[in-house]
This record gives structure tokens, C-alpha cells and sequence, in this order.
């Protein structure tokens, strides 16, 4: 049964096929609402070269000893100041104050900007982790150079560019729940995907493990809807698989193969619509789909045996 068939299938049947369509989206929404979101934020810090230069010394005189860190660079002490934050004793000081130890400190190459990443489980943990690693980071810069006792304007010092209090919610956790339930079902799901009656009579689950991945692609549909809209997402998510269906028989390769053909469709809608800014991407992005599936269907790669 290819793409074509199944659509003829589900308009003959559409008073079975309906009701199915809405229980098992209105589950997936149901089992997408119970997993918790997770709260994300990103702060920004600069460290700032001293406003004056150190004073000359007088003639003959010694130099006085100034601040080793105007000399090693802002860029030097960042890298100092991120390995610092960043340690297991940091992050525990960062929980006490009430945050997450979940955080990531990067740098901007050839920069003395810091960008703190930060993931937690609710919305007032991440601002409490953002306003304490962004303190720390503080901290430890007056920290590092408090021990040569710059003078007033000698000093490196940190200006946060973006306090990270714009916190969002992301449903990553759900995409990490999806793909350690279908590595779960995978094997049973490939084995009743080739022959469901040799399956049934290894004893796997077969109808259980249909209803698990049904739910699976209803809840992946649900999530991506928000972003590119449910139209396009179904077009992504049928026409390259059954294109690649058509190019090969084994489901490995035919993996693979659909992602590619998701690629393309996607990427070249995208070139398509910055070329034609008068029509929409996902115009673009459905037909290169069909247009693939179209080929693929008058050309059939697969063996005589695997037609069948």
C-alpha cells in the first residue's frame, strides 16, 4: 500500500478514519500538556578595559606594580573568569541562592563577551540562576585582580549587556521523551512493519506498539504545528517518506533517504521563496516534496520482489 492507496482508503472509510484522527490527537495533546516545559534564558556579559592608563613612572624612578591583567588582556581573563564560574564549587553556591546548577558559560571568539546559558525547570529558577551566575561572573573578576590592589581606573570591570530576564519556554524535554520511547519500539516496530503476522507470532505487541508510534507522530505533529503550521508539517512529514519508499526497500536507508528529501524540499522552498518573496516557502516546500514523490513513483528503484 503506497501514499495514493492509503489516501483512497482513509475517503472510503473517512467515518472510521475521522474519529481516529481526533482521539489520537486530542491524546497527544493530552500527553504533551502533562510533560512539564523547560525554562530557558540567555545572559550576556562584556568585560570593559579600564577608563585610564596607568601613570608613568617618574624619571628613574621603579615602576610601582600595577595590575597583570591590563597587560595579559580582557579576552585572557575571560577565559579565566568562564573556567572559574563554570567549576562544580561555583555551581553549588549557584543552588544555594536558589538557582540551577544547569547553566553553560560560553565565549565569543576573540572577545571578552560571555553568553550564560541557561535551562531549568520553572520559570523563577532561571531568573534565580541568571541573576546569580551573572553576580558570580562579577565577583570573580574583582576577584582576580584584588590581590594587586588596582587603583580607581585601573581595573578591568564587567557591564552585563543582557540581564537574560526574558525567560521562554521550550519543549525539548518532550523531543527527548519521543526519540527514548521510539529507540524503545524500535525493533518490535520494524519487525511488525515488515510482516505483522510473523510478529503477532513471535508474540510482539503488535497493535500496542502501532497505537505507541500513532501517538508519536501525533504529538511530534501537534509540537511542530506551532511553528511551521499543520499543513506543511504533514507534507514533511508523509511525502518523503513515501518518496523514499519508492527508492528503496530497506528501512534504514529509506530513514535517511526521507530526511534528505525533507531537506531539500525545505531548503529549496526557502531559496525558491528569497528568489519569488511574493510567494510563500511552504508553496515552495509542499511542491518539491510532491515533485520528488512524483519521480520517485516513475521511477521505482526497488526490486521486483520488494513491490510487492
Amino acid at each position: 500500500m503506497d501514499l495514493l492507496d492509503l489516501i483512497k482508503l482513509v475517503v472510503r472509510r473517512w467515518y472510521v478514519a475521522v474519529p481516529v484522527v481526533i482521539v489520537t490527537l486530542a491524546a497527544a495533546v493530552a500527553l504533551g500538556s502533562a510533560i512539564q516545559p523547560e525554562y530557558n534564558t540567555t545572559a550576556t556579559v562584556i568585560l570593559v578595559p579600564p577608563t585610564t592608563s596607568a601613570a608613568s613612572p617618574a624619571n628613574g624612578a621603579t615602576p610601582a606594580p600595577g595590575n597583570p591583567w591590563l597587560r595579559i588582556g580582557e579576552t585572557q581573563m575571560a577565559q579565566a573568569v568562564q573556567i572559574a564560574v563554570s567549576s562544580g564549587e561555583t555551581r553549588q553556591k549557584v543552588v544555594a541562592a536558589g538557582g540551577d546548577s544547569a547553566y553553560e558559560i560560553t565565549l565569543v571568539t576573540r572577545s571578552s563577551i560571555m553568553t550564560v546559558e541557561i535551562s531549568s525547570e520553572t520559570s523563577a529558577k532561571a531568573l534565580a540562576t541568571v541573576e546569580a551566575v551573572t553576580k558570580l561572573i562579577s565577583d570573580e573578576v574583582v576577584s582576580q585582580q584584588a590581590k594587586y590592589k588596582p587603583k580607581a581606573g585601573e581595573e578591568i570591570t564587567t557591564q552585563v549587556l543582557d540581564p537574560g530576564l526574558n525567560v521562554t519556554p521550550s519543549r525539548s524535554n518532550v523531543l527527548r521523551a519521543q526519540i527514548v520511547v521510539l529507540a524503545v519500539i524500535y525493533r518490535p516496530l520494524l519487525f511488525a512493519s515488515i510482516d505483522a503476522e510473523v510478529a503477532i507470532a513471535r508474540g510482539v505487541p503488535v497493535r500496542v506498539v502501532g497505537l505507541v508510534f500513532v501517538y508519536l507522530l501525533a504529538l511530534t505533529v501537534t509540537e511542530a504545528a506551532q511553528i511551521v503550521g499543520t499543513l506543511l508539517v504533514l507534507s514533511l512529514a508523509i511525502t518523503p517518506a513515501a518518496a523514499a519508499r519508492r527508492f528503496t526497500a530497506n528501512p534504514g536507508r529509506g530513514a535517511v533517504l526521507a530526511v534528505v528529501i525533507a531537506l531539500v524540499a525545505a531548503d529549496g522552498g526557502l531559496l525558491l521563496s528569497w528568489q519569488f518573496d511574493n510567494i510563500k516557502a511552504s508553496f515552495f516546500i509542499s511542491a518539491i516534496g510532491f515533485a520528488i514523490y512524483l519521480v520517485a513513483r516513475l521511477v521505482d528503484l526497488r526490486s521486483p520482489s520488494a513491490k510487492h
